[in-house]
């Protein structure tokens, strides 16, 4: 079974939401860092974007992702870390109903 994440921003940390009954503290962690975990690794994500690790490496350090590739993100993550969690500054809060989105066009 895949995990589903949830971020929720509290105050220096992040807490995250897995399998929606358990709740692990993940310090420092952004939504790039939980792709990254999803995928096991910097180079599987990388290829599944069809993209360097280099430029996901680049993501990481300067904390934001090119806003063409969240949308792609989400969808080979399959919801687990959405758009609006990469850049929240392009893409805003999510809709209510978003995961169920996301689920449907998959």
């Amino acid at each position: 079974m895949r995990i589903l994440f949830t971020i929720c921003d509290i105050y220096l940390t992040r807490l995250v939401l897995t399998d929606r009954s358990r709740y692990v503290i993940l310090w420092g962690m952004n939504a790039i860092d939980i792709a990254v975990k999803e995928f096991g690794s910097v180079n599987a994500l990388a290829a599944s974007l069809g993209v360097r690790q280099s430029a996901i490496s680049n993501w990481r350090a300067r904390g934001r992702v090119p806003a063409e590739r969240c949308i792609v993100i989400e969808r080979v993550t399959n919801g687990a870390v959405s758009r609006y969690q990469l850049r929240p500054d392009i893409f805003g809060t999510p809709p209510t109903n978003h995961r169920q989105e996301v689920s449907d066009a998959a």
